[in-house]
């Protein structure tokens, strides 16, 4: 993570919306331990509940493993920005973290599209989840449910 260059576009992110991002000293030390956290805890927590979900057909499952498998990757996201000596302000939340995604997600340009429109998806799904509409004009089905969160799973995100 020590070698992460800023990329062009992170850089216009910082410029183009000062209210959303902030410059902040880099600390890998502390971007290391969220990842340690969410290999600990989060992961291993998104793949039992992802299993229990997908085989029980609850949708309070699915839910909850959709929102682990989003907030383990917003988490990863915000501490990759944090290693570069970036943070999301509280006015940015969690649009702010899906718009630098697509600076600091790896791999190559084509996954790494692929990977932020997951990410962006996750993010709106999560979203009805905490608040949630009337189950007639809910826009998110189980189906997709199960496919974001295998998707946040295997996406890499």
């Amino acid at each position: 993570m020590s070698n992460l260059p800023r990329t062009a576009y992170l850089e216009q992110l910082l410029r183009n919306d000062p209210t959303s991002y902030e410059r902040v000293p880099a600390d890998l030390a502390q971007a290391r331990l969220i990842l340690v956290r969410i290999a600990d805890e989060e992961l291993l927590a998104v793949m039992l509940l992802s299993r229990q979900a997908y085989r029980s057909g609850l949708d309070s499952l699915h839910r909850t493993a959709h929102t682990s498998a989003y907030d383990a990757a917003r988490k990863g996201v915000d501490a990759v920005l944090l290693a570069l000596g970036v943070r999301c302000s509280r006015a940015a939340g969690h649009v702010g973290t899906v718009k630098a995604a697509a600076a600091v997600l790896p791999p190559p340009p084509e996954s790494r599209a692929r990977n932020v429109q997951a990410f962006a998806r996750a993010r709106l799904v999560r979203h009805e989840d905490e608040y949630p509409r009337a189950p007639e004009t809910s826009t998110v089905s189980l189906r997709e449910r199960r496919f974001q969160t295998k998707l946040l799973r295997t996406a890499g995100c």
